[in-house]
């Protein structure tokens, strides 16, 4: 059963994507035979200049053995039809020079948007 009408719905998605106010680029892993008996990451774009919401989602630090890590989370919200996977990486390019792994993704409970959790590769 869903609780909202196809046009409720279609309303609630137009309104999340009018928040969707810096764009990215998706990429994915195909790996390709680097003519040693073994495979070579390619990392392509698969979905260019999507647009999206891209927030920090969490900020800690840990006492890891001797040493501290930070660690960033952040979330990316994208239209509810958008597809990512965890695993992909996502480029925003107003950061152009920083990339960051999906770590996990979940689509909101209406189907309105889809967000997905990211970590920042250093």
């Amino acid at each position: 059963m869903t609780l909202l009408s196809g046009s409720d719905r279609a309303y609630v998605r137009d309104t999340a994507e009018t928040s969707f106010s810096d764009t990215c680029n998706i990429f994915r892993n195909e790996p390709t035979e680097d003519g040693q008996g073994g495979f070579a990451d390619e990392w392509s774009i698969v979905w260019a200049e999507v647009p999206c919401r891209f927030s920090l989602a969490s900020n800690r630090t840990s006492a890891v053995g001797e040493g501290i890590v930070h660690v960033q989370q952040f979330r990316l919200s994208i239209a509810y039809d958008q597809e990512i996977r965890v695993g992909d990486r996502v480029q925003i390019p107003l950061n152009s020079a920083e990339e960051y792994e999906v770590s996990g993704v979940s689509a909101n409970t209406f189907d309105t948007a889809k967000r997905a959790t990211l970590i920042a590769l250093i």
